[in-house]
């Protein structure tokens, strides 16, 4: 296949290098000279340094011989332009990367009336990971931890991850109790407004008086999913003593996962990296697992 991907970040760099391992012909296009000049030192890969929602720009990158575009920048308006422009040059096959939630609820009827195939939103993506983590035990058989009694789940951070998980342990038929702790007042008023059934607190998760105040020893299982690595790192630690079953941690820096493994913390979650795992699955015509979403079930994802 001839593939182009456009954004040169953490998903980009990964999944380019995945699908040359596959021997795929892979473009990359990226206007940051720093990411353009790491990615030309794989002799593998061709990189085209510019905006990838300009035509001319797809066009050095051969835009009309492409089978399949993947828009993966931080910015959900360029991938959705350049996904639009691929359907001008008859591209069989876009995915696009889609963060924002209020995005992706006002241009729902746009993206499918110009035919974007598949959107995919990294941490509805993580976030159905982790629950698929909750609910089998780390034997790999179907045996659910909740069972038929409520599961205690604490969530430390109230970002994309943090409310795309609490939102699907609310509706989850095991009816879990959720605890969401966040630092920013502002953000616990905005989730406390959003959620329905799940416990929004103020809270700084690396003070460990908070954490007992907080009665953490009832707590099943925690995620830790703040925006910073560090942060993830200290608040996972100080949470062993209480003794969850279960503690999950987001991994935003790639280069990170070795210290969180030599530290023994083991359930890692890194949305950047399930996305280009998807996408790989994608073109090999793997089974996707429901992670990825079709326009029309998209407001359904938020």
């Amino acid at each position: 296949m001839y593939i182009i991907i456009v954004g040169g970040g953490e998903v980009g760099y990964e999944l380019a290098h995945h699908l040359i391992y596959q021997g795929q012909n892979v473009v990359v296009i990226e206007n940051d000279k720093g990411r353009v000049e790491r990615f030309k030192k794989n002799p593998a890969l061709k990189v085209v340094e510019g905006n990838g929602a300009q035509a001319l720009v797809l066009e050095q990158a051969g835009i009309k011989k492409a089978d399949l575009l993947v828009a993966v920048t931080d910015m959900d308006e360029v991938n959705t332009l350049a996904c639009l422009l691929a359907k001008k040059y008859y591209v069989p096959h876009t995915v696009c990367r889609i963060r924002g939630k209020g995005f992706l609820k006002e241009d729902s009827s746009l993206i499918s009336q110009f035919g974007i195939d598949m959107v995919i939103n990294p941490e509805k993506v993580a976030a159905l990971e982790i629950l698929r983590m909750l609910q089998f035990s780390d034997a790999g058989v179907n045996k659910s931890f909740a069972g038929d009694r409520i599961r205690h789940v604490v969530i430390f951070g109230g970002g994309a991850l943090g409310y795309q998980l609490a939102l699907l342990l609310e509706s989850s038929r095991q009816h879990f109790v959720v605890k969401l702790i966040e630092k920013s007042m502002k953000v616990c008023k905005k989730l406390d407004l959003e959620l329905q059934k799940t416990l929004v607190l103020n809270g700084d998760v690396t003070e460990i008086s908070m954490l007992k105040e907080e009665e953490l020893y009832a707590a099943d299982a925690v995620i830790a999913a703040t925006s910073d690595d560090r942060t993830n790192i200290v608040a996972a630690l100080l949470v062993r003593e209480f003794g969850p079953k279960k503690i999950i941690c987001e991994v935003k820096k790639q280069q990170n996962i070795p210290v969180y493994k030599t530290l023994g913390l083991d359930s890692l979650i890194s949305p950047r990296l399930l996305v280009a795992a998807q996408i790989n699955c994608l073109t090999r015509g793997e089974e996707l697992l429901d992670l990825f979403i079709l326009p029309g079930e998209m407001d359904r994802s938020i």
